[in-house]
């Protein structure tokens, strides 16, 4: 009897199994559409503590033309050019989008924008990155572009995409996670850090700076603005400002 049963339970799981695996591999091909529901972001992103950045400064905040963000898909967003009166760290640019409540296949990413913009592609690379005020090793993908008819400097662009609270540096990858059937609900981020630089600049130096300010910045991100862990499964909570403002 209790052979039967163990077969039986095995059995269920593998169907479970072959399901989840079938439904995500549909979702990522759009063959398969998969309805969630919207989280809410905790605190608007224009509300971010720019304070939780330092010793970088706020620059500029940069607005976006209607038509653009019309085309981004959402008003969640945040573009910022960072620097210091010091000189150091190094000026940079902080940008954050989100999005929630829709079926989307994540166009805006940096390799395409900047291809866009007459940039050519110099490097593209998947790099796993300690951060250690967020207390976790997130993916973050590191592209590099030269500006267009100019060989003597080049922007560095860190880039990785919050999904329901995983960090990922590939849009497929994304894609695979946003179909994942457990979830009820779903909100994806992008947080990206670009950094204009002479050619002959140390890659290790660029590293740590782009980390610092991306470990700032998601630190903020999880603590006021993105949805708990666990709202994925089931939404916010009755009494949460999230359920409230939804």
């Amino acid at each position: 009897m209790m052979r039967r049963s163990n077969f039986h339970f095995v059995t269920c799981v593998v169907l479970l199994g072959g399901c989840a695996a079938f439904m995500q591999v549909a979702q990522s091909r759009g063959s398969l559409k998969i309805i969630k529901g919207a989280l809410p972001i905790r605190k608007p992103l224009k509300d971010f503590d720019r304070t939780k950045l330092a010793p970088l400064e706020l620059v500029n905040v940069i607005k976006l033309p209607q038509e653009t963000v019309e085309e981004l898909g959402t008003k969640e967003y945040l573009n910022w050019a960072l620097g210091s009166q010091k000189g150091n760290p190094r000026a940079c640019s902080l940008s954050v989008t989100y999005y929630t409540g829709v079926v989307d296949q994540v166009p805006h990413v940096p390799e395409e924008c900047f291809f866009q913009g007459a940039f050519t592609q110099a490097g593209d690379e998947i790099m796993n990155m300690t951060l250690p005020t967020v207390g976790e090793t997130i993916q973050v993908r590191r592209l590099s572009f030269y500006p267009p008819r100019d060989l003597s400097s080049r922007t560095f662009v860190y880039y990785t995409i919050c999904v329901n609270g995983g960090f990922y540096g590939q849009r497929d990858r994304v894609r695979i996670e946003m179909s994942n059937p457990f979830d009820t609900h779903l909100y994806y981020s992008k947080v990206e850090v670009a950094i204009k630089e002479p050619v002959d600049s140390r890659l290790e130096d660029l590293d740590e700076a782009a980390r610092s300010v991306l470990d700032r910045a998601i630190a903020e991100l999880k603590l006021s603005h993105w949805p708990a862990r666990g709202w994925e499964r089931g939404g916010p909570p009755a009494a949460s400002p999230a359920k409230a403002a939804g």
